[in-house]
């Protein structure tokens, strides 16, 4: 048992301890918490009374904080993990750290499960704590009253995009070169919201450059193959339904295959990252 346990904790120690004092975790969190919480800040000036017919940042502090959710967040957060990710397997390369530690005779599901877990645990913090900012931000500056759930199920979706990234970004690490790693993070990035581009959508509709179509999210296939669809499609959960913003598939009414995947597809999905990082990280090339 401490043959699994030890370089597992030790990895995740490690990992957490020098992510949490970095300078770049600070520096992209700012940036990350400048965007939505100013953001939360604007839409919560413009924020109406519910009405009927009104556009969703119009209906109250749930719809402005639905508007920051679905177009911003999946557009920015992204460069946290990714950058924190990237930075991580450099410096565990550049210092030789990564192919001594594979020789050591330990297993190597507990240090990719502890590299994940420190990293994911100090980047989740402060995105954390910004996305309760962005949400009290909406409701006190709109004045209206903010769905709890809805907060709590934002905090959520949060830090499985993160956790969906960092993974992402951890695999790619063992496949391309630490230098070129955050670059091609970045390439699916926007591969993600080709496939899935209800963010740039919405925020266009939001903006006026898109005059066309109604400001919803319609459920699709496609959106299981994009990590900006499945952290819309967790979130869709549990967005309030006198928002009239979430849109079924064809003749599904609340319900469904589909939802009922999106719901859970996050868990197979990271799990299915940790399991590859795991097994390319045993094939590095032992010193």
């Amino acid at each position: 048992m401490s043959r699994i346990a030890h370089p597992l904790i030790a990895n995740f120690w490690r990992d957490f301890s020098q992510t949490i004092r970095s300078p770049r975790l600070v520096g992209v969190s700012i940036l990350f918490g400048f965007v939505i919480v100013g953001a939360s800040y604007g839409f919560g000036v413009i924020t109406l009374n519910p009405e009927e017919g009104a556009q969703i940042w119009q209906k109250g502090s749930d719809g402005a904080l639905v508007l920051v959710a679905y177009t911003l967040v999946p557009i920015f957060l992204p460069i946290v993990p990714v950058v924190i990710g990237g930075r991580n397997l450099l410096r565990d390369w550049s210092t030789g750290f990564l192919p001594l530690s594979i020789s050591k005779p330990v297993p190597k599901w507990g240090m990719a499960v502890g590299k994940f877990i420190g990293v994911f645990a100090a980047i989740a913090l402060p995105l954390m704590a910004l996305g309760i900012v962005s949400g009290l931000t909406v409701h006190w500056v709109s004045g209206f009253p903010l769905d709890m759930s809805l907060l709590l199920a934002y905090l959520v979706a949060i830090v499985a995009l993160a956790a969906l990234y960092l993974g992402l970004v951890l695999v790619l690490g063992m496949v391309v070169t630490p230098q070129i790693t955050v670059y091609v993070a970045l390439l699916a990035w926007a591969a993600f919201n080709i496939i899935s581009p209800t963010a740039f959508v919405i925020l266009g509709q939001f903006t006026a450059v898109i005059r066309d179509g109604e400001m919803v999210f319609q459920y699709a296939w496609a959106d299981i193959a994009s990590f900006s669809g499945l952290y819309h499609g967790l979130l869709a959960w549990f967005v309030p339904e006198g928002l009239d913003f979430i849109r079924f598939p064809e003749g599904v009414s609340g319900g469904g295959l589909l939802p009922t995947i999106m719901l859970w597809a996050v868990i197979p999905w990271v799990a299915g990252l940790l399991v590859v990082f795991s097994i390319l990280l045993a094939r590095i090339p032992m010193k």
